[in-house]
């Protein structure tokens, strides 16, 4: 069982999510964007959630049978809830698009007005929307306005609806249960390649089954192949290189002896690729500065690249970068004057598209921005025969010695 979580601007994806039961996913809140949920065994909207914050963030808990959240995403609230017109919406099974809104009616309990630390069941419901896209729409609150007892949820099953088509569409969903179709599929990963075995129940002999393989950047692959009489089915050797090294959704689908299309979803890690990242580095002594640039290998665009530069005291100066479309990264005039002067190592560390931690360290450079000096103030005393010495110095370590040689005129 797997949900999508799709990210909408007011006029494209921004991007594609999905969790597994059992598993958990960590998403940062886009600015006017929409959150559509879409559960992938049915197509549609999952029925009923749970909403709640902690913090700044909202907590969504998917109808999977335990307490822990499934979605969380990171910053979704702001100090002006009133003002949230992000909403979480989802597609009914009459085909059309609905926020979800709170069981109660209440508006306290509405997905965007919540309090640090509450919870509420939300439901498909209020008025019907144009479309899953963002629009501002700071009215939507008013369809909370509890009306007759509290506000209109939609209907589950046919969801009231007398479109012959839309009844046709749920009813065959009922066929499917009721017939016990299913489609199940093992898949194992080979380097570059996936294969896959599987079985099926009241799929006839020779019918398609079709994989469709996405990588976490939407890329896909998709291949087929067919049923055998005994209702199994396999494919060896489907070409991956193409995809994004990370996890993998793997849907199988088929149509079942009643016309019904019957799916099934599998997520694996795809780890095809050596990870490196590689670091060059420039010392501008003048102005005490550092410039760090570099090149990666299966790394995502904008992800954090962290530079650590070590003096030779064990002090250190931390600056971060991004990855760019074409792997490479670069960071200039690194402020390093709060640095000892003398051996640098400096180390670059980022993640590989399966969460693996990679560096790459540079310990060859020398610093030498400060001006190295001495001074001396001697006094003599005659009375004992002896010479007193006092100075200071930059640009010299801590416990250095300093030799004294005094010479007489002859």
């Amino acid at each position: 069982m797997t949900t999508t979580i799709k990210v909408l601007s007011a006029k494209k994806t921004l991007a594609n999510y999905k969790v597994a039961k059992g598993e958990k996913i960590v998403i940062e809140a886009s600015n006017k964007a929409n959150y559509q949920l879409i559960d992938d065994n049915t197509g549609f909207a999952p029925q009923n959630i749970i909403a709640k914050r902690v913090g700044n963030d909202l907590q969504i808990l998917l109808e999977d049978g335990d307490l822990e959240p499934d979605v969380i995403i990171q910053n979704y609230y702001s100090d002006n809830t009133e003002g949230t017109t992000n909403l979480i919406v989802g597609e009914h099974e009459n085909g059309k698009i609905y926020a979800y809104v709170p069981t109660t009616g209440e508006k306290a309990d509405a997905v965007s007005m919540l309090d640090d630390q509450d919870s509420a069941p939300q439901a498909l419901g209020g008025e019907e929307r144009d479309s899953a896209f963002w629009i501002f729409s700071p009215w939507w609150l008013l369809a909370l306005i509890p009306f007759a007892g509290g506000i209109a949820l939609v209907a589950g099953g046919s969801g009231g609806s007398n479109n012959d088509d839309n009844a046709s569409n749920n009813n065959s969903s009922r066929d499917a249960t009721e017939t016990n179709s299913s489609i199940d599929s093992q898949v194992n990963v080979n380097g570059e390649s996936i294969n896959i075995t599987g079985t099926s129940t009241n799929v006839n002999e020779g019918a398609v089954v079709t994989f469709t393989i996405e990588d976490s950047q939407g890329n896909t692959v998709t291949a087929t192949t067919t049923v055998a009489a005994d209702g199994t089915y396999s494919l060896a050797d489907i070409d991956v290189s193409s995809l994004t090294d990370g996890r993998l959704n793997v849907e199988t689908s088929a149509t079942d002896s009643n016309g019904v299309t019957i799916t099934d979803d599998d997520l694996v890690d795809l780890d095809a690729r050596a990870s490196s990242i590689e670091v060059n580095v420039t010392v501008n002594n003048e102005d005490a500065t550092v410039d760090v640039n570099g090149s990666t290998t299966d790394v995502a665009a904008g992800e954090t690249v962290t530079v650590t530069i070590t003096d030779k005291d064990g002090d250190t100066v931390t600056a971060t970068t991004t990855v760019n479309e074409d792997g490479t990264y670069s960071l200039d005039d690194i402020d390093v004057s709060s640095l000892t002067d003398g051996e640098l190592t400096i180390k670059v560390e980022t993640t590989d598209n399966n969460g693996n931690t990679i560096s790459e360290t540079d310990d060859s450079q020398v610093l030498d921005a400060v001006e190295s000096r001495i001074s001396v103030d001697g006094t003599v005393n005659n009375e004992n025969g002896t010479v007193s010495v006092a100075g200071e110095t930059d640009d010299v370590s801590a416990d250095t010695v300093v030799t004294v040689t005094i010479t007489d005129s002859d």
